[in-house]
């Protein structure tokens, strides 16, 4: 938990740190959720754990999951069309 007696004075400095601490928090919460779904946690339970409906917490971790596989996969495909490229030289 957060206590607003911890951060800093500034407000602008404030929210850096709340800033900084949302992301920790989403990115904890992602591990959290796959690590529920390996354990055979249902979407409906995953749902229920976090306040929502099984389709919005399905569609938040889905969404997750199809944008990281993008990032690896465009950089993937970088990587394999450089090498393409040094070895034909």
């Amino acid at each position: 938990m957060i206590a607003v007696d911890q951060l800093p004075a500034d407000p602008l400095d404030a929210l850096r740190a709340l800033a900084r601490f949302d992301t920790e928090l989403s990115k904890l919460r992602f591990d959290t959720i796959e690590a529920a779904r390996r354990a055979g946690a249902t979407w409906d339970q995953v749902g229920a754990a976090l306040g929502m409906s099984r389709q919005a917490a399905w569609e938040h971790y889905t969404r997750s999951i199809r944008a990281r596989l993008a990032s690896t996969s465009t950089s993937e495909l970088r990587t394999t069309k450089q090498n393409s490229l040094l070895s034909t030289r």
